[in-house]
């Protein structure tokens, strides 16, 4: 049940290779990173979805070390509040989510 928490980070990570490997060809609204701003041309539609499948692998590692190191004390008693850290948790990648799309978004207004 502990590992579970490696699941969040791993998908990430995961969903930022295939994004990395196969990027979308053709703007669509049903895979890759879809705003308004990205949609606008190909160019963009390139840049944005390449430099996203960056940042989820990026973040994606440093999620999956970050809840392995909880899994760890957690799995040797040395942390006993895993329900409390798993809430935490949920919301820290939520934050990074949300944190991604800010630093795509920024950059495609400077592109």
């Amino acid at each position: 049940m502990y590992l579970s928490i490696l699941v969040v980070p791993t998908i990430i990570i995961i969903v930022g290779c295939l994004l990395l490997k196969c990027p979308p060809q053709k703007i669509n609204i049903f895979v890759g990173y879809r705003t308004k701003k990205s949609m606008k041309n190909k160019k963009v539609w390139d840049y944005s979805n390449t430099l996203c499948a960056k940042l989820f692998i990026k973040f994606g590692i440093g999620m999956f070390i970050g809840c392995f190191i909880i899994y760890i004390l957690n799995y040797f008693n040395i942390l006993n509040l895993f329900e409390e850290i798993l809430v935490i948790l949920v919301f820290i990648e939520i934050a990074f989510l949300f944190l991604i799309m800010l630093i795509i978004e920024n950059r495609l207004k400077k592109l």
